[in-house]
């Protein structure tokens, strides 16, 4: 009998699209910003979750974020709640 696969850990991918030129997502995406400054890349639903934690519940886009808090972090948010992901860098290719 099979064993299912375990992962030990998330992986993540990232590509730049130009979006004049390509009018759909691949499957399986959705679309993250980065602030290249700390290398953080975050969903926009993943911000303004992080605002509301750090801002006693209070949604205010003028909020300043400490970007350093975040360096090489993924901030995301979905149906389960919200985290901070750790990240590496491990390649960048050029096409």
């Amino acid at each position: 009998m099979f064993k299912p696969l375990e992962v030990k850990e998330d992986f993540m991918l990232s590509y730049n699209v130009i979006m004049d030129s390509y009018k759909k997502f691949l499957p399986n995406s959705i679309m993250v910003h980065q602030k290249r400054e700390t290398n953080t890349i975050y969903t926009i639903n993943a911000l303004n979750e992080l605002i509301m934690n750090l801002n006693n519940g209070i949604l205010d886009k003028t909020y300043k974020i400490e970007w350093e808090r975040y360096k090489n972090c993924a901030l995301l948010k979905n149906k389960d709640g919200f985290r901070v992901v750790k990240i590496i860098l491990v390649k960048v290719y050029s096409f």
